[in-house]
């Protein structure tokens, strides 16, 4: 899937082994959640959106603006998954 194939080319083109596990690591720990925020109306659309715009950064050589975003996309999917959980019990 999209998703996966973004984070692996990102661990690899860091030549970081250290970052390329610590990715791995946590992806597989996310994975559960992430495959949930998929689910989300718009927000496959807006993750897509995101990546895009954090390879930009890179290409473009912004590594601060890169590390930004990804902050802030890592950040707005965890609200959004933690949002729709908090609704997904409230109506049990």
């Amino acid at each position: 899937d999209h998703d996966s194939k973004f984070h692996s080319l990102l661990g690899r083109i860091s030549e970081n082994s250290r970052l390329q596990n610590v990715v791995q690591n946590l992806r597989y720990q996310a994975r559960i959640l992430m495959a949930s925020s998929v689910q989300i109306p718009g927000r496959a659309e807006k993750s897509l959106r995101d990546h895009k715009e954090i390879l930009k950064f890179l290409e473009a050589g912004a590594g601060s603006k890169a590390e930004q975003k990804v902050r802030k996309h890592t950040r707005d999917t965890k609200e959004v998954v933690l949002e729709n959980y908090d609704e997904t019990e409230n109506s049990a």
